[in-house]
């Protein structure tokens, strides 16, 4: 996918972070969450898959986190 955006949007929307900061929303805690890292086959070689889906679950998690869940 290939996305264009005009510089000035850009500029502008940095500009707003950095002055008023990131304000997560409001998410109330009515549910749990389970995520679900990686689980390697102890049997067979690690290999760079089981890290890749470790990563994608701890940056869930850590997003999450900062929502507040």
């Amino acid at each position: 996918m290939n996305i264009w955006v005009q510089r000035n949007f850009i500029s502008t929307e940095v500009r707003k972070i950095l002055l008023h900061g990131v304000t997560p929303p409001f998410i109330p805690n009515k549910y749990s969450v389970i995520i679900d890292m990686s689980s390697p086959n102890i049997a067979k070689e690690m290999h760079v898959g089981h890290l890749r889906s470790t990563i994608i679950g701890e940056s869930i998690s850590r997003l999450l986190s900062f929502l507040g869940a």
